[in-house]
């Protein structure tokens, strides 16, 4: 299962976004098409303008040599203003 939490910051068009699994697994995460953070279990995103964005975070798995990227969560989030 994986946490969103989103704190308001000071600015009323900007917010903070934390990330995490309940397991603290390894995280990829994509926010509008740009990677932001990859293989760290706690993602913290801070002065994100409000609004929609496209969200993508997988879990890596890793096997021996290679790794894989399981979806957790796919689709789109709303970060309101303060």
């Amino acid at each position: 299962m994986i946490a969103f939490f989103v704190a308001l910051g000071a600015q009323a068009i900007a917010a903070d976004l934390n990330i995490r699994t309940n397991s603290n697994a390894p995280l990829k995460v994509v926010i509008d098409g740009q990677v932001v953070s990859t293989n760290s279990a706690t993602v913290s995103l801070y002065n994100l303008r409000s609004g929609y964005h496209n969200m993508q975070v997988f879990h890596i798995l890793r096997n021996y040599n290679s790794y894989n990227e399981e979806p957790i969560f796919i689709g789109q989030i709303f970060l309101p203003n303060q």
